[in-house]
C-alpha cells in the first residue's frame, strides 16, 4: 500500500494518508501499528489519519491512470524577445553552424 505523510505548516503536526484499496487497515489497526513502531510510537497521538488534502491527492493521482485523459492548460509569457540583432557574431555563428549539422551528428 502506497503511504504518503507530511508535517503540516498549517497544524504544526504529521499527516498521513494512503491509497485506498479493498479491504484496507482500520484506523485502529494503523494506531496500533505505530503506536507499536519503534520510532513512530512516540509520535502516534500527535499523527492525523487521512487529513482532507488526501482526497485531493488520490484525485490527482485517479488521474495518471490509463485511460484518463488530463487537460493541460499553460500560459508562456514572454519579457524579452532575442533578435538575431541582439547576438553577438560569435554567437550567431555557431548557432549557424549547429543548426545545419546533419540529423544525428
Amino acid at each position: 500500500m502506497t503511504v504518503w505523510a507530511w508535517n503540516s505548516p498549517y497544524s504544526g503536526c504529521w499527516e498521513l494518508d494512503r491509497e485506498r484499496i479493498e479491504d484496507p487497515p482500520t484506523e485502529v489497526t494503523v494506531r496500533q501499528e505505530l503506536a507499536d513502531d519503534p520510532e513512530a510510537g512516540a509520535y502516534a497521538s500527535e499523527i492525523t489519519l487521512c487529513p482532507t488534502w488526501g482526497e485531493v491527492t488520490r484525485e490527482a493521482r485517479a488521474l495518471l491512470e490509463p485511460g484518463r485523459a488530463v487537460i493541460c492548460h499553460v500560459v508562456i509569457r514572454a519579457e524579452t524577445c532575442l533578435t538575431s540583432e541582439a547576438v553577438s557574431p560569435g554567437s550567431r555563428t555557431s548557432f549557424t553552424r549547429s543548426r545545419d549539422l546533419p540529423r544525428g551528428g
